[in-house]
């Protein structure tokens, strides 16, 4: 059994049908959150308009980003299947198969390399290594995210072309050991990495850290590195540093693109409560905290909380005391940074003792850069974020497996615990990942999760309350509007809301109280003047429906806003529209 196991072709085999399993169930997904907007309302996208898609169009809920071969994608996608959810949900699996066979290939190629032959994996645990790592990488629920969620599954696509650039890099560079390539002549496997790495590029911008991994992987295994472990030197036909910095002019000319052809900002959003300072305090605890929901993927949530009142996606009702209080000194902050500082140090300390650990964790650190909030980029926390850096995790994690394996003290049951263990652990991954897939099934399911994690997440909530109210589901509206006022009090737009389930249900006093309460907190809200007018129209007191209607006339339009966004002029003038329409309604005479 184990000898057919060390077959290429077995485990690439198993390794996709175990993949395609796991998120097997996702084709009856609908689509959830941003999916919305890129494909129900982006109709430069739905005409196939090539020309203001390369121009950077995005769907007006969804700007700040520059990637163009995504829109084409989706636009392709949109002619094939329109809003069927099928084909989108077709390319998330493909997409994550890609990036789990290139993972399997990477970790092939490095096995290759001398400092990973010289940890003796051989000939026991090297036929493993890559297969484990593929099936950790394949499985993982943290991934979840990044593959079921359509428009994420959309951006990890440039995720596979950075890994297909980077393994084709890879298989360009004379490895120390290895006499002659084993694929296309060198300066084809090089093209193919150059134009991965453009393809990359256009399609998320996260993965122009790209550059700085070639870096990497020439310090630790290519022909700077024959060098530092005393190996005879390979020929150099293009310059270490030559090729290196060429990648970087790829990355510099989808920098000028971007800023000065078609002058799209780099940043997305603001730091945390606003403040540089104190979002440099909050980050190493952030760190820390995706490091554990990769080792013990359980909680699993799209929103998070970072700390009381103060979530992942920054609102109007986001308690920016609970971050802008924190000190450098608080015992949070400091264990966060210590422990930080700690697993960095463990980079330069393996980097003699076990190259394989320190390019492991040095690869997760340097593709977390991007999104450590240096430039706000989103959400201070996402899940989706750690899918290029879990391969520095699992590489890790499949080599410690077969270390630990390898002790002479379980020698003589190698066998049997090896295959236990690796059969129980990649049956929970399964099992979670197909499980949190259900999650994402549509809008309820994906905010009801989020609740079993954060009971008190004041965006979930909310969310959740108001799909009830947009679908006609008054009498699950009225319980979920009452947990987010049980959550923020002075929420004055769950009042109204509130107000209009309760009216829609037929219960005039108590819609009238929650819109009164909605009117005491914000006195230009024309959403809660609408809706009271309605009560008292319906109670027949006509004349208090006129003073009501004629209040909201005399607000300023410049102050209505809706979770701290102002109204757009559309927006303002359909709203006070109605409000003239019943205010004509009453004050004509009825015979």
């Amino acid at each position: 059994m184990l000898k057919k196991l060390k077959s290429q072709k077995v485990q690439l085999l198993i390794i996709i049908i175990l993949t395609f399993l796991a998120y097997s169930n996702i084709f009856t997904n609908h689509l959830v959150i941003d999916d919305q907007f890129f494909i129900k309302e982006w109709p430069q996208m739905q005409n196939f308009d090539v020309g203001v898609l390369l121009g950077g169009s995005l769907p007006a809920k969804a700007s700040g980003v520059y990637r163009p071969i995504r829109s084409l994608l989706y636009a392709f996608y949109y002619q094939i299947g329109g809003e069927n959810t099928f084909i989108y949900h077709l390319h998330s699996i493909l997409v994550h198969l890609a990036a789990t066979l290139l993972v399997y290939f990477i970790t092939r190629q490095l096995i290759l390399t001398p400092g990973v032959k010289n940890l003796r994996l051989h000939p026991r645990g090297g036929h493993w290594l890559a297969f484990l790592t593929a099936l950790l990488f394949g499985l993982h629920p943290i991934h979840t995210e990044e593959i079921t969620y359509i428009s994420a599954s959309m951006d990890a696509t440039g995720i596979v072309f950075l890994l297909a650039s980077f393994y084709l890099y890879m298989r360009s560079q004379f490895t120390p050991g290895v006499k002659k390539m084993q694929l296309h002549p060198r300066g084809v496997v090089l093209g193919g990495s150059i134009a991965f790495a453009l393809l990359a590029f256009f399609t998320n911008e996260l993965t122009l850290i790209l550059p700085v991994l070639i870096i990497l992987y020439e310090i630790y295994f290519g022909k700077i590195a024959a060098s530092s472990i005393r190996l005879p030197r390979p020929p150099m036909d293009i310059g270490v540093l030559a090729m290196t910095m060429f990648y970087f002019g790829l990355t510099a000319f989808y920098m000028f693109v971007r800023f000065f052809v078609v002058q799209v900002p780099f940043s997305r959003g603001d730091y945390l409560a606003q403040s540089f300072y104190h979002t440099m305090l909050v980050m190493p605890g952030i760190v820390l905290k995706y490091i554990y929901l990769l080792v013990v993927p359980l909680k699993l949530s799209f929103y998070h909380t970072l700390a009381p009142g103060f979530e992942n996606y920054m609102v109007a009702y986001t308690r920016f005391d609970s971050i802008l209080k924190k000190s450098f000194f608080d015992a949070d902050v400091l264990l966060s940074l210590v422990g930080l500082i700690g697993l960095i140090g463990l980079i330069f300390w393996f980097f003699q003792k076990n190259r394989l650990v320190s390019f492991c964790l040095a690869w997760f650190f340097i593709t977390m850069l991007p999104v450590s909030y240096i430039i706000p980029v989103g959400p201070a926390i996402s899940e989706r974020y750690l899918y290029l850096a879990s391969f520095g995790f699992c590489l890790l994690a499949g080599y410690l497996m077969i270390k630990i394996s390898n002790f002479k003290f379980l020698i003589s049951n190698f066998k049997l615990l090896f295959l236990t263990f690796n059969f129980l652990l990649l049956t929970f991954y399964f099992y979670q990942t197909y499980q949190r897939n259900w999650d994402w099934q549509d809008i309820p399911s994906l905010y009801k999760s989020t609740l079993r994690v954060y009971q008190k997440s004041l965006i979930a909530s909310y969310h959740l309350a108001v799909y009830y109210s947009n679908n006609q589901q008054f009498a699950l509206a009225v319980p979920a509007y009452q947990k987010v006022l049980s959550i923020e009090p002075d929420f004055y737009e769950a009042h109204a809301n509130l107000g209009s389930a309760y009216f829609n249900l037929g219960l005039k006093d108590e819609a009238g109280i929650q819109y009164q309460r909605a009117l005491s907190i914000n006195p230009n809200f024309l959403d809660a003047y609408l809706g009271l007018a309605s009560v008292y129209k319906q109670q027949g007191k006509s004349k208090t429906a006129v003073e009501m209607l004629k209040k909201g006339l005399d607000i300023d339009p410049g102050k209505y806003k809706t979770l701290g966004v102002l109204k757009s002029p559309e927006e303002i003038n359909i709203k006070l529209a109605g409000i003239r329409k019943m205010l004509k309604e009453l004050q004509t005479p009825t015979h």
